[in-house]
């Protein structure tokens, strides 16, 4: 096995994703409750010296410690950035592998495709009539999708368009 397909799996890895989710997690619950530094205040400044001294009145001999670790300033630091690129990378390989599959298999071809998204088909109609249970029941099972009924119903009724005109959603 090569490298790149070691680094493949690694990042394809639905373990890792959950791995650095929880460490992200973690290090928010940190940044959470710890003290972070404000964002008005850089270091060496007289402010960050007086803030700084109040960090370190709370936190005694672990304040230097903390402060070393990057954990007054979680924003900045690598424990929270490392794992957020690590993460959009393994996002970038989990859904490319997604595809990559899905096409290999083609289960989602041109026949596929067309019965998922019908060209002439009024979509958006079941969110206005209330029944989208079985509107995706539809679409799940491939069968054809219900058109709009003639009179539509809310959100229409109540908010009528200007003028006085009706609206229909089988319009175009």
């Amino acid at each position: 096995m090569d490298m790149l397909d070691l680094a493949w799996r690694f990042f394809s890895s639905r373990r890792l994703t959950i791995a650095l989710l929880v460490i992200m997690v973690l290090v928010l619950a940190c940044g959470a409750v710890l003290p972070q530094m404000p964002d008005d205040v850089t270091v060496g400044s007289p402010q960050h010296a007086r803030w700084y001294a109040s960090v370190q009145a709370h936190y005694l001999q672990w304040a230097d410690r903390l402060d070393q670790l990057g954990l007054f300033s979680i924003r900045d630091s690598l424990w929270l950035r490392t794992p957020l690129a690590l993460l959009l990378v393994n996002l970038v390989v989990c859904t490319a592998e997604q595809i990559w599959t899905i096409l290999r298999e083609g289960k989602l071809g041109p026949q596929e495709f067309a019965k998922a998204f019908p060209p002439d088909s009024e979509t958006h109609s079941f969110l206005f009539t209330g029944d989208a249970h079985s509107a995706l029941g539809h679409m799940a099972t491939g069968s054809a999708h219900r058109k709009a009924p003639a009179s539509p119903t809310w959100p229409h009724d109540a908010f009528p368009p200007p003028g006085g005109e009706s609206y229909s959603p089988t319009e175009r």
